[in-house]
């Protein structure tokens, strides 16, 4: 081991071939944009973290929560909609996501409560619209007729 891979290993920066390791692992992503300064070390498991980071940028809020880059098993967080979690499954289609039946089964549950939310304020429309039309004192006779009647 030369003095210079021994300077690198004392500062923790993985070596050549974890690194092209990694770099064989993800899509081509611009290397400028590496944000590795937030980790305390910079492990193999980091610098991928990084590159996941990277391609989360395609995504409005998802990012990578646990990451094992030997095991090639990872997991995300606020995944925006079904569409993203498919996206991003087949981008990562060599990994494991390891959150991937909860995430998928979270959204379809988010999915079906704002379809049916969509579908009450489409009725609340509609029947402000029928208000609008009523004349008033046909609306006050409904009014006074069933607003007793709870």
């Amino acid at each position: 081991m030369t003095k210079y891979q021994q300077f690198l290993e004392k500062i923790c920066v993985i070596s050549e071939d974890q690194f092209n390791e990694i770099v064989k692992e993800f899509p081509d992503i611009d290397i400028s944009l590496l944000e590795l300064d937030s980790y305390d070390d910079n492990t193999v498991d980091d610098v991928a973290r990084a590159f996941v980071e990277v391609i989360l940028r395609d995504y409005y809020y998802a990012y990578p929560d646990e990451l094992d880059f030997e095991d090639r098993t990872i997991s995300f967080e606020d995944v925006e909609s079904l569409e993203d979690l498919e996206s991003i499954k087949q981008r990562f289609s060599n990994w494991n996501i390891t959150n991937y039946d909860e995430l998928r089964e979270y959204l379809l549950q988010e999915e079906e409560e704002n379809r049916k939310n969509t579908e009450h304020q489409n009725k609340m429309i509609l029947i402000a619209d029928a208000v609008d039309n009523i004349p008033i004192e046909d609306l006050k006779e409904f009014i006074e007729k069933y607003a007793n009647k709870g």
